[in-house]
């Protein structure tokens, strides 16, 4: 898995059958530039810009977790002479069962930072209610292993484990 960057696309530059999608938020992930979660974006020109964090201040915050944050003071875009092709991908979830979930995969084209082209890789269509599915099952699964019956079953399974484990080594040593 590991990182990756973002890069926001709009609509107008999407081909025909990627943008009719609805719900995508145009916002692609892609490992074919830094891999440090920056943020690209490409402009109504079509250059490929790195939106950049300049400053940031720290605000104190006792609720949050590390009793503090860092609020972005100061953003400044600049260009990327980009010569290459990047591909990047984004999802549209269904918010019903009922709904239609999209996974795409896009080539994009660049010449020194221009937007040639945009083509569809790949577009997975895949019923919702299969993720549906999928997230009952998984939380009936975790609802089980947490269920008092369990937790008992696997400590005493890990008394046994332990005993065995000293009864094999206290029989090794003893026909040494």
């Amino acid at each position: 898995m590991g990182l990756y960057d973002n890069i926001k696309i709009p609509k107008k530059f999407l081909p025909p059958e990627v943008a009719e999608i609805e719900g995508l938020h145009c916002n692609f992930q892609t490992k074919d530039f830094e891999n440090a979660l920056l943020d690209y974006l490409i402009n109504d020109d079509g250059f490929l810009k790195l939106d950049k964090v300049v400053e940031t201040k720290w605000i104190e915050d006792s609720s949050s977790f590390f009793k503090g944050y860092y609020e972005i003071v100061k953003r400044e875009t600049v260009d990327v002479a980009f010569f290459g092709e990047i591909d990047c991908c984004d999802c549209a979830r269904s918010e019903d069962e009922s709904g239609v979930d999209y996974f795409v995969d896009l080539r994009l084209r660049f010449d020194n930072g221009q937007l040639v082209s945009c083509a569809p890789l790949n577009i997975e269509k895949t019923p919702a209610k299969k993720r549906f599915d999928v997230r009952r099952e998984f939380a009936a699964k975790m609802k089980l292993a947490r269920s008092p019956q369990n937790r008992l079953k696997r400590f005493i399974g890990k008394i046994f484990w332990k005993m065995s484990l000293t009864l094999q080594r206290w029989h090794v040593s003893l026909f040494k």
